[in-house]
């Protein structure tokens, strides 16, 4: 069921999708282009603050960049879907939260990606791309679920799950993984490194130079080339702002079309 919001751009709906998994209905952005189909899926993860996905469109316009730079090929144009993470919770970490209260996980890899199989005309290609917790999230669940999406990129991403941390409250942490274990099962670092999670995925991050999360970027970047997992990675000038994003949602489209940021 979609709703109004106001003056929507063109193509722009706001889709309540219910979740059985939390017994919620959630808000759930959505763009598809003019031309008929099918199409590729873009999936965008907003990060801690934001909880829903509406900035995606409201404030970095990715609408407006999917026409502009993917006009000369309509059959790239992806159809965008930008949920909330169930919208019950702050810093989800887009997973499922081990006393069972929040299921983000369950939520966007089961049933927000079926429901988009069956509301729109797609041609098998996913893409997903994330910013601050959900840039962790895009690289995490990506090699979670192998073969979902081929390609994954992250602006001013973490890439270890204790850095959401200095996000949520301490009661948060105690509930979202239950130990160093579940912690290791979340870990982009860990996950990484076996071929098989990663068969038929590009990965591809970048942040901005004055982020607080750079060290985590470059950390990461080191551990993918001390590995050698072919992978993209650039800094630029920019900080932890929608300024940083919206710059660089034209680079990481393209990524997801070409496999190269130019």
């Amino acid at each position: 069921m979609s709703r109004p919001m106001g003056v929507l751009p063109a193509g722009v709906s706001i889709a309540d999708v219910y979740s059985p998994a939390n017994r919620a209905r959630v808000a759930v952005w959505t763009w598809k282009p003019a031309w008929p189909g099918p199409h590729p899926l873009l999936v965008l993860l907003h990060g801690v603050n934001d909880a829903a996905g509406h900035n995606w469109f409201l404030k970095a316009r990715v609408h407006d960049i999917a026409s502009r730079i993917l006009d000369v090929s309509p059959t790239d144009q992806p159809v965008i879907i930008a949920p909330s993470d169930t919208g019950i919770l702050h810093g989800s970490a887009w997973a499922d939260w081990s006393d069972g209260s929040a299921k983000a996980e369950t939520w966007l890899m089961q049933e927000l990606l079926s429901w988009a199989d069956v509301t729109f005309p797609l041609d098998g290609r996913r893409w997903i791309t994330g910013l601050s917790m959900g840039g962790y999230a895009a690289l995490t669940l990506a090699l979670r679920h192998p073969m979902a999406f081929s390609s994954a990129t992250a602006m001013s991403g973490y890439f270890r799950p204790d850095q959401l941390y200095v996000f949520v409250d301490d009661d948060s942490r105690r509930r979202i993984w239950a130990g160093e274990a579940a912690e290791l099962e979340h870990d982009p670092t860990h996950l990484v490194l076996d071929a098989n999670r990663r068969a038929g995925l590009q990965i591809a991050f970048g942040c901005g130079t004055a982020d607080s999360v750079i060290e985590s970027n470059r950390a990461f970047a080191r551990h993918l080339h001390r590995h050698h997992i072919a992978h993209l990675y650039e800094e630029t000038q920019g900080g932890h702002d929608w300024s940083y994003w919206s710059g660089q949602l034209p680079r990481h489209l393209k990524f997801h079309v070409a496999g190269t940021w130019a």
